[in-house]
């Protein structure tokens, strides 16, 4: 074969490779943006718990922890005394390089006074958003 068209065959091939290496790791990162973990409540600042539950006025989210590893944001949701009274499960997470907006599902039945979800996002570009599937809009708690 002639040395020309194996010097072309070879760059072509590096920058396949280049290409697919590029895309495999922009969508593992686009993965881990719309990931979350929940945070046991035994696992967080017991204090604080006890404070959202003493107080169902409380409504809204918390961020200012740094997750694990210094990496994103722990989020705490409380429900506060609206209605409906329930479980808050993490339905969406979408990401933009302007904002993280995440929609939340109220269900089922809690014993809590205010019921709370405390979950980790690896990545939280831009502001914070969040709603429930009903519309209604968490402020952040200053």
């Amino acid at each position: 074969m002639n040395p020309k068209k194996m010097l072309v065959f070879f760059g072509c091939f590096i920058l396949v490779i280049a290409f697919i290496a590029y895309w495999s790791l922009k969508s593992d990162d686009q993965k881990e943006m719309k990931t979350y973990k929940i945070i046991k409540k035994s696992d967080f600042n017991q204090s604080y718990i006890m404070q959202v539950q003493e107080n169902p006025t409380i409504r809204g989210y918390t961020t200012n922890k740094t997750g694990p590893e210094g990496r994103g944001r722990i989020i705490v949701l409380t429900q506060g005394d609206q209605k409906p009274h329930g479980k808050i499960h993490i339905q969406t997470i979408d990401t933009t390089k302007k904002k993280t907006k995440i929609t939340v599902k109220v269900d089922g039945k809690t014993e809590e006074k205010n019921p709370m979800i405390i979950f980790n996002i690896p990545f939280v570009p831009g502001e914070i958003e969040i709603m429930d599937t009903e519309g209604k809009e968490y402020k952040e708690i200053q």
